[in-house]
C-alpha cells in the first residue's frame, strides 16, 4: 500500500499537470485517476507497478510525428524519427527531484511540435535576388559572385536551386560592413541568419551546447536553430572569430567549428545537451575576422575573402543604404525626413 501511494503521488500528479497543457479538454477528461486506480490496485505486483509508471510517463509525451520523407532540392531530413522515439522513450519525467529531467523532456517536446517533423524546408534561390546587393556593396563584389556561382552548381541536376554555399570568411578592417553586409545577404536570399559575436564570449557550449551533468545544461545555437526554425539551409554569422577565447582547456568557442565545418561529421552532429543526430550539413555559415589569427585547420575549411575598405564613392553608396534601412525600421511612414542623404552628409 505504502510503494503504490508513494507512486501515485510521485507520477500521477505531475503527470496531470503536463495533460493539461499538453492535451485539450476532451482527450484529459478522457483519462481519468479511475483508469490508473485500476492499473495500480492494492494487490499489484511490482511488475506491474513498472508497468503502470511506464504508462503514466507515456500520457505526458506528445506523440512523435510519423516519418516524412524529404523532397530532393525543396526539403531535407536533418534527424531519426526512430531516435527520437528513443530518446523520448527513455527520458526522465522530470519534478522537484529530478529538474534536469525535466528540462530534457521540455526540449524534447519542442522537438516534436515542430510541425515540419524529422525534415526541414531548403529555401530556394531566386535568379535576380543578389542584383540589388552588387549595387549596395560594391566591394563585396567578389564575394556576390561566389556565391551565385556555388548556388547555381550545386542546383545543377537538382529539380530546385537551394541556397547552399560553401563556408566563407570575411576577413578586412573593423567597419568594413561584413556583418551588416551578411544580414542583408541573408534577406536578399529570403533565408534566415542566426548570429553570435565570438569576441563576447569565451565558453564552447554557445554552438553547441552543454551536457546535462552540468548546472544550467541548455541546447547550443545550432541546435535551436535547426530544430526550432523551419529551414534546413539558414545562414549562421559568426561574428571576431580571430577574437575567440578559451576559457579553459579544449573549451574553444569555435573548437565545434572543426567538425560542423567539415562535410561528413557535420552530417552526424550531436548537441552535447540532446545526443539527438542531426544533419548539419545544409547550413551556409559565414565567419567574419579582422586580421587576428585563426586556427590554420579553421581556416583551410573556408573560402577566404580579403574585404578592401570602400572607397569615398562607395562609401556614399553604403551610408545611402543604411541610412535608408534606418529610416524604414525606426521612423514612421509619415516622417517629415527624406531617404536620400545630400553628398555633404
Amino acid at each position: 500500500q505504502t510503494k503504490i501511494q508513494e507512486a501515485s503521488e510521485e507520477y500521477w500528479e505531475p503527470i496531470m499537470n503536463r495533460m493539461n497543457t499538453l492535451y485539450d479538454k476532451e482527450n484529459a477528461e478522457a483519462v481519468t485517476r479511475s483508469e490508473a486506480d485500476s492499473e495500480v490496485s492494492p494487490d499489484t505486483s511490482a511488475g506491474t507497478i513498472s508497468s503502470a509508471r511506464q504508462k503514466m510517463r507515456n500520457l505526458a509525451s506528445p506523440g512523435v510525428r510519423p516519418e516524412v520523407q524529404a523532397q530532393e532540392g525543396f526539403s531535407f531530413k536533418i534527424f531519426s524519427v526512430e531516435r527520437l522515439q528513443t530518446l523520448m522513450d527513455r527520458a526522465p519525467s522530470g519534478g522537484m527531484m529530478d529538474p534536469e529531467g525535466g528540462k530534457t523532456k521540455k526540449v524534447l517536446m519542442e522537438v516534436t511540435s515542430n510541425p515540419l517533423g524529422n525534415v526541414r524546408k531548403l529555401a530556394q534561390y531566386q535568379e535576380g535576388s543578389l542584383s540589388t546587393m552588387y549595387a549596395r556593396f560594391p566591394h563585396f563584389r567578389d564575394v556576390l559572385d561566389h556565391i551565385s556561382e556555388q548556388i547555381n552548381l550545386k542546383g545543377c541536376g537538382s529539380s530546385g536551386k537551394p541556397v547552399l554555399f560553401p563556408p566563407i570568411l570575411l576577413r578586412g578592417n573593423p567597419g568594413t560592413g561584413k556583418s551588416y553586409f551578411t544580414r542583408e545577404l541573408a534577406k536578399a536570399l529570403k533565408v534566415p541568419c542566426e548570429s553570435k559575436d565570438l569576441s563576447v564570449t569565451s565558453e564552447a557550449f554557445v554552438l553547441t551546447g552543454l551536457d546535462q551533468s552540468w548546472r544550467g545544461a541548455k541546447p547550443g545555437l545550432v541546435f535551436d536553430t535547426l530544430v526550432q526554425g523551419e529551414y534546413a539551409n539558414p545562414i549562421l554569422l559568426l561574428d571576431e572569430v580571430d577574437k575567440a577565447r578559451a576559457s579553459g582547456v579544449n573549451s574553444s568557442p569555435i573548437a565545434s567549428l572543426y567538425s560542423l565545418l567539415e562535410k561528413d561529421s557535420a552530417c552526424v552532429f550531436k548537441d552535447e545537451f540532446l545526443p539527438l543526430e542531426l544533419d548539419t550539413s545544409k547550413i551556409n555559415w559565414v565567419l567574419t575576422a579582422n586580421h587576428g589569427d585563426i586556427p590554420e585547420p579553421i581556416e583551410s575549411r573556408l573560402d577566404v575573402f580579403d574585404i578592401r575598405d570602400p572607397s569615398k564613392e562607395e562609401s556614399k553608396i553604403i551610408a545611402q543604404s543604411v541610412w535608408h534601412d534606418v529610416c524604414e525600421k525606426e521612423l514612421p511612414s509619415t516622417h517629415p525626413f527624406s531617404l536620400t542623404l545630400r553628398s555633404e552628409e
